[in-house]
């Protein structure tokens, strides 16, 4: 169970995981004996989805680094060569949403996560795009697995 969390019109009394049937009749067995002499409760049920993985990262960079051989940013005078790092920030401001981030001290900023933080299904969507990104500045990816990423 985690700590209490006091939100605007809401505290949090109880969280569970429920990982398979027995630890499903345990949440069960414990939503039953929840007080309700202080009012109602609300419950919500999320999916946990897991943080994108190494080889997601990985195969990230094999992109990123073709990217990076291939494409130019015109900058009024020419073109620019962006290495991959920079055509990773690149994407991350023009297809990460920004969205509220709590930071270690309590205070919540207003910021794009970064790749690391995002939900594989959320890494799967922003290589979709950066894909799409590329293929329109004419880069033509090579060994790029589409069903593996």
């Amino acid at each position: 169970m985690e700590r209490p969390e006091v939100g605007a019109d809401r505290v949090t009394i109880a969280s569970f995981r429920v990982a398979g049937k027995r630890s499903l009749e345990q949440v069960i067995a414990r939503l039953r004996e929840l007080p309700l002499d202080d009012g109602p409760v609300q419950i919500e049920v999320q999916r946990i989805e897991h943080v994108r993985d190494a080889r997601s990262n990985a195969h990230m960079w094999v992109i990123l680094n073709q990217i990076s051989e291939q494409a130019w940013i015109p900058d009024g005078k020419g073109k620019v060569w962006l290495s991959p790092a920079a055509w990773k920030e690149f994407y991350r401001g023009r297809f990460i949403e920004p969205r509220d981030i709590r930071m270690a001290n309590g205070k919540v900023v207003f910021d794009r996560p970064r790749t690391s933080e995002l939900t594989q299904r959320e890494f799967d969507a922003f290589l979709w795009k950066v894909r799409a990104d590329a293929g329109e500045r004419g880069v033509v990816l090579r060994g790029d697995n589409f069903m593996e990423a």
